[in-house]
């Protein structure tokens, strides 16, 4: 089976991958929403360039790439939990961050929304990723990043792939 649900095509993936990110501005603190995305931006370069061949290749740009390399920790920590491969280092925690009190700490309508930032969902970086975006980034911040990136690289990697289906199928 090449594909799934109407996905056969990198440029399907890409399409996904940007109605999830419409999602997640609709519902920037929305956990789920989050993983679904940085999960589809995790599997792009798969579906640009697949299979075991395609496997050292993918490596070697997902290495060099700090925003890939967050982009891998999310998407496989959220999968695997705490059984991460050792390359995965770049991203210390996240969650939602901001705010002095407790979301609960006054009522609801104690302060105007506008009288404090709110919390927002956040990664907290390190290494390589640290030292191009900062300690940390808003995971809506790192999505924004992350589509412009794969929509002004994708055909880089192997342009004649985005209108034909996976060779192989996707892990």
């Amino acid at each position: 089976m090449s594909g799934a649900f109407g996905l056969s095509t990198p440029r399907d993936l890409l399409a996904k991958l940007q109605r999830e990110l419409g999602r997640l501005r609709d519902s920037p603190n929305d956990r789920d929403v989050a993983i679904n995305y940085f999960v589809t931006a995790e599997h792009i370069l798969d579906w640009l360039i697949p299979g075991e061949s395609g496997r050292p290749r993918r490596k070697k740009i997902r290495e060099s790439e700090p925003l890939l390399m967050v982009v891998s920790h999310l998407a496989n920590s959220a999968k695997h939990h705490s059984q991460l491969s050792s390359h995965h280092q770049s991203v210390s925690s996240s969650g939602q961050a901001g705010g002095y009190f407790p979301a609960t700490y006054f009522p609801p309508s104690y302060f105007a929304c506008s009288h404090f930032g709110g919390r927002v969902l956040s990664v907290i970086l390190k290494g390589k990723a640290a030292h191009e975006f900062g300690p940390s980034i808003s995971t809506i911040e790192l999505a924004e990043r992350v589509y412009s990136y794969w929509e002004s690289h994708h055909s880089e990697y192997q342009s004649p792939r985005l209108d034909s289906g996976p060779t192989s199928p996707v892990k």
